[in-house]
C-alpha cells in the first residue's frame, strides 16, 4: 500500500503517480511501465517513456484538505 502523496510544483507533477494517464512519474518525467516487452502493451509509460509531464488543470488537494474545505468551497473553487 502506497502511504506517500505526489509532489506537485507549479501544478506539474514531479514525483508520484499520474492517476489520468495511468504512470508514474519520477523527476517530473513519465517511467515505463514494468510490463514484459513481448506483452508490446499500450500504457501511457511505455509510449511517453522520458517525457515531461505537463501542467494540469486540476486542483490537487489531500483528502484531509478536501474535508476541512469542504464541499460547498471545493464547487466554488472549481468554477474560478
Amino acid at each position: 500500500m502506497r502511504t506517500s502523496t505526489n509532489k506537485y510544483e507549479g501544478g506539474r507533477l514531479i514525483n508520484g503517480y499520474d492517476y489520468e494517464n495511468q504512470a508514474w512519474v519520477i523527476g517530473g518525467r513519465y517511467v515505463r511501465c514494468g510490463h514484459p516487452e513481448r506483452m508490446q502493451c499500450k500504457c501511457y509509460g511505455r509510449l511517453h517513456e522520458g517525457e515531461e509531464t505537463k501542467v494540469s488543470q486540476e486542483l490537487h488537494l489531500s483528502q484531509e484538505a478536501k474535508e476541512i474545505l469542504g464541499a460547498d468551497l471545493l464547487e466554488r473553487m472549481a468554477r474560478v
